[in-house]
């Protein structure tokens, strides 16, 4: 991954993130029953927190996915996306994560198939390159395993 003035803060909203999501699961798998109310703001919490922690661990995913084109160019930016490039990949992502964890969080594990599936048919004619179906695996893989990480968290509280 380059280095630049953005490295650092992401590398810090990455492991800060995924440490207090760790920490809140720990909490959330030894406290007793919540009531309601705040198991309601607790999921709320987890979806914001699924969607902004997501957007960094994407973007950290694709910096280390993106090297130099050749080792020539060692010290260059990254390669920028493909061309063709998805549009709304920000906003479906966002969405994708929110709706994932909230899923989790309330316990319809199965919305998340549904979920993926949508995305998936949503995006079909557009993965006929193969630098685009990378991008598209990686950015929902990244994206589903934060929003896991923190609808987990809400769940456990629920539970």
């Amino acid at each position: 991954m380059r280095l630049d003035r953005l490295t650092i803060p992401l590398v810090i909203a990455c492991a800060g993130g995924l440490a207090l999501a760790l920490a809140l699961v720990f909490v959330g798998a030894v406290l007793p029953v919540l009531p309601v109310w705040l198991n309601v703001l607790i999921t709320l919490f987890a979806a914001v927190a699924s969607a902004v922690h997501g957007w960094f661990i994407v973007k950290a995913a694709f910096a280390i996915a993106d090297p130099p084109k050749s080792a020539l160019e060692t010290g260059r930016p990254p390669l920028e996306a493909p061309d063709g490039t998805m549009r709304g990949g920000w906003m479906i992502g966002l969405l994708e994560r929110t709706a994932t964890a909230v899923a989790i969080g309330v316990g319809q594990f199965g919305a998340v198939a549904v979920i993926v599936a949508v995305k998936a048919v949503g995006r079909f004619g557009e993965l006929d390159k193969p630098a685009s179906r990378e991008r598209f695996i990686i950015g929902t893989l990244a994206s589903l395993g934060v929003a896991g990480l923190w609808g987990t968290v809400a769940y456990l509280f629920r539970t």
